[in-house]
């Protein structure tokens, strides 16, 4: 399955993005996690792995990947970008593993002018589409906080959008837009309720599809002390089980033709 764990920014999409990669791994999954978010710098941590190259580096950078992204599969060396390929094709040195999750990051803005994000999209949306995955393997990638990865076409290739909503206005409007847009490329979407006690996450549920909420993660401590001390999380976190029983339950179903309308 390929998973999209959307939101917006300071949801905590890379705290459920690493939390669920890492029990499904605990399950017997092989276990890709992508980090596809231009901005985030901590990904990899949260699990306790090292750093490694970006792919967007590994094509050349910037202008590489654009030069490469024009020409056929035949001509490309590698096959990421114009070709369909396995999470073994991915270049050694642009992963790394913790856990039992092999983590890839695919580019960064890094300094000043560099320029927009606008590639790092295009390579997102490319990985996405070419990515060919086993029956046991999972792919979760962490995406940039909003939906313009939706306006780019990127969920067209998913099975399943996780949408993380935080105790604020802002995050239930923006994951009923994101209920709708997967809808219409025929992708199914659930929500998970993130850092809400009893009380707001009775009030996100009312205000939510509630037959589409698949779990409720509750404020605990010592993952907000992990990740701000870049320490990899503790053990079982209430709620991230429930994430995965589900993955497993459509992981299981015959897959249904999707609508390719993003």
């Amino acid at each position: 399955m390929k998973i999209l764990v959307c939101g917006k920014g300071g949801s905590g999409k890379s705290t459920v993005a690493a939390l669920v990669s890492r029990e499904l791994a605990k399950g017997g999954k092989k276990v890709l996690l992508v980090d596809a978010d231009e901005s985030n710098l901590g990904l990899s941590g949260l699990l306790g792995a090292g750093g490694s190259t970006l792919l967007m580096d590994a094509f050349g950078g910037r202008q590489g990947l654009k030069e490469k992204m024009k020409k056929t599969g035949l001509e490309t060396p590698r096959p990421i970008l114009n070709q369909p390929f396995t999470p073994a094709d991915i270049p050694a040195e642009c992963k790394a593993e913790a856990q039992g999750v092999q983590m890839t990051a695919l580019g960064k803005i890094r300094n000043l002018g560099e320029g927009c994000a606008c590639m790092i999209g295009a390579l997102a949306k490319r990985f996405l589409e070419n990515l060919k995955l086993a029956e046991n393997e999972v792919c979760v990638l962490d995406m940039e906080a909003g939906v313009e990865h939706f306006g780019r076409g990127v969920g067209r290739n998913a099975d399943l959008v996780l949408a993380v909503v935080d105790p604020s206005r802002e995050s239930v409007l923006l994951a009923q837009r994101m209920e709708q847009m997967a809808a219409e490329a025929g992708v199914d979407v659930k929500f998970v309720v993130n850092r809400a006690g009893e009380a707001a996450a009775k009030v996100l549920a009312d205000n939510l599809d509630a037959s589409r909420v698949a779990a409720t993660i509750p404020d605990v401590e010592e993952i907000a002390i992990a990740g701000l001390s870049g320490e990899p999380f503790p053990g079982d976190v209430p709620g991230v089980e429930d994430v995965c029983s589900l993955i497993e339950e459509m992981a299981a179903q015959p897959r249904k033709a999707k609508m390719r309308l993003l």
